[in-house]
């Protein structure tokens, strides 16, 4: 049975809920996985996840985040060609040093989050046990 090296996951809706998904599938199937998104001022990159534990502990926070989520709070309905196509370059960059081991890789665990207007990247969390 033929099963990918990795699965990337850039979806977001709906909000949390989809990453829960993802991280609980890929659990499952006891595939890597690699999350990534974009806003309009900022893009947040990982975290990659690859072991059951992290994906575990990513799977929860992602429900309490949709629970939390409120209703008045709606998620853009766009975002810019370039903030996409920066966030696009740096998820697929961490997929290539994963799947090639050249480079480091910055996500592994963690989420980074790119503020576009501050010009800065910080990291936003970390996801394991």
């Amino acid at each position: 049975e033929a099963r990918p090296n990795l699965v990337i996951n850039c979806a977001d809706k709906p909000l949390g809920l989809i990453h829960a998904w993802v991280a609980e599938a890929s659990r499952e199937l006891e595939v890597p996985v690699l999350f990534g998104g974009v806003g309009l001022g900022d893009a947040s990159v990982g975290p990659l996840l690859l072991d059951s534990s992290s994906k575990r502990v990513y799977e929860a926070a992602m429900t309490r985040a949709h629970a939390a989520f409120s209703a008045a709070e709606q998620p853009l309905k766009a975002s810019l060609c370039f903030t996409n196509s920066w966030a696009s370059v740096m998820i697929a960059f961490e997929a290539f040093k994963y799947l090639t081991g050249i480079g480091e890789i910055k996500t592994l665990n963690r989420s980074v989050v790119v503020d576009f207007f501050e010009q800065s990247t910080k990291v936003e969390a970390q996801w394991c046990s």
